[in-house]
């Protein structure tokens, strides 16, 4: 529990919030052990950052959100990223065409 706890301090303190929240209002002591760790491999899946800006970003919609929301807006923020990237990319060359593109007057349909 300490280390699920420590792993979230270490990711950020929205991360360490939503953790916290988790073990404050569970029932059981251990009963949410598996989502905390569930929650805590987001980071491994994507990064760090972005579990900590989908926990900031959950935190926001909700008091106590579930592991789906989080991942959800931790995909969402993922792809936003990849998209910025992929536009910086090719703002400096273009999308290239391969050398097949250009050829003329070959088919390739065969009978």
């Amino acid at each position: 529990m300490d280390a699920l706890r420590d792993r979230a301090r270490e990711t950020g303190p929205k991360t360490f919030e939503v953790i916290r929240r988790m073990f404050d209002e569970a029932k059981v002591e251990k009963q949410p052990m598996q989502t905390a760790g569930a929650i805590l491999s987001i980071a491994d899946i994507y990064s760090p950052q972005i579990l900590e800006k989908a926990c900031d970003k959950a935190l926001r919609q909700y008091h106590m959100p579930y592991y789906k929301t989080i991942y959800s807006n931790a995909k969402s923020i993922n792809s936003e990223k990849e998209l910025t990237e992929f536009k910086e990319n090719n703002k400096k060359s273009g999308i290239v065409r391969g050398t097949d593109y250009y050829r003329k007057g070959e088919t390739t349909n065969e009978h």
